[in-house]
């Protein structure tokens, strides 16, 4: 059985592009060129919700859920330093060009679809955790190194 654990955190993201912070506020106020939005869930804790477009680099250095898409586009490139889980029906697009690492973290409930040309890298400990199954189209880059993918292996 696999536990689930959902910290309460306010959202924080650091885009090193720039140097610049990427904050997701108590009021729920988004920065840097996203479209999501912070809610909360009555106990405290912060999710994001919505379409998170992810056009530069992004990486998530806290535990939180998600609730939405995130879409990570041409020269985009998001990093999972963290335990992120995507909630509902929520899904991760990686377009050609765009690349997903899982740098130490888990990424988990993930509903994932590439385009020929993405890149995932799966290092130091990272665990990458499909909802149902994962098909990876060729063309994708793929690289583990100290890391895992996780199938489940219940019927759909």
């Amino acid at each position: 059985m696999k536990k689930k654990m959902m910290i309460a955190a306010v959202a924080l993201f650091c885009a090193t592009v720039a140097q610049a912070q990427l904050r997701v506020s108590s009021q729920g106020k988004v920065a840097v060129g996203t479209t999501a939005n912070a809610a909360s869930t009555g106990t405290g804790q912060q999710v994001l919700e919505g379409l998170l477009v992810v056009r530069d680099t992004m990486t998530i250095v806290t535990n939180q859920p998600h609730y939405g898409t995130i879409l990570v586009i041409n020269n985009g490139q998001l990093t999972i330093r963290n335990e992120v889980e995507i909630v509902g029906n929520g899904k991760v697009i990686i377009e050609s060009g765009g690349k997903l690492i899982i740098d130490g973290g888990v990424f988990s409930n993930v509903e994932l679809s590439f385009e020929a040309g993405a890149s995932l890298e799966i290092k130091n400990g990272g665990v990458l955790i499909p909802r149902n199954h994962l098909i990876i189209p060729l063309g994708v880059e793929i690289k583990i190194e100290q890391g895992q993918i996780v199938l489940n292996d219940e019927d759909d």
